[in-house]
């Protein structure tokens, strides 16, 4: 016995789309995020890396989520809204996602505060690896303040970042 034929409305359920749609979204507020500004005393203003958070988190718990084509449109994206060197954060971003995607099972075994000090030495690497390209391309060794201060922040929203992310992989799960 044939079923009848679906509508082209039917084919997805409120959760296929759901499932679909949330990663999109978490990488663009993720992106719009690590455009805002932060005002630090006495300082310029900082912009945290919260695509490095979603790089390192989701690398770890589900690294399907943010794929490195998805990771090489962002950050060729955030380069030219930021006005850096175009390719500079994808390039980053993948080689980073790479070396945590390889180190998934130890840091899935591992307690927040282990995962949180890992993230730690990543941003710090990743900032130290960002300053010294800029610093090559610019023939210039200045800046090193603002790029501690940025991993400083960045390092510092780590936690709050993790907790919504736990909560949208939570969510991913149920769907």
């Amino acid at each position: 016995m044939m079923g009848r034929m679906k509508s082209r409305f039917e084919w997805f359920s409120l959760p296929d789309i759901a499932r679909f749609l949330i990663p999109y979204a978490v990488v663009l507020i993720g992106l719009i995020l690590s455009l805002v500004k932060i005002p630090l005393p006495l300082m310029d203003l900082v912009r945290p890396d919260v695509l490095l958070i979603l790089v390192y988190f989701w690398a770890i718990y589900r690294p399907t989520f943010f794929s490195p084509a998805k990771i090489f449109v962002v950050g060729v994206l955030y380069d030219l809204l930021v006005g850096s060197y175009i390719g500079l954060s994808s390039i980053l971003l993948l080689l980073f996602y790479v070396l945590v995607k390889g180190q998934r099972r130890f840091l899935m075994a591992q307690n927040f505060m282990v995962q949180w000090l890992c993230f730690a030495l990543v941003a710090a690497a990743k900032m130290g690896v960002e300053w010294g390209l800029i610093s090559l391309f610019m023939w210039d060794v200045t800046g090193i303040i603002k790029m501690a201060l940025v991993m400083g922040l960045t390092v510092t929203l780590f936690p709050f970042f993790s907790l919504l992310l736990i909560q949208v992989n939570k969510l991913m799960e149920t769907l």
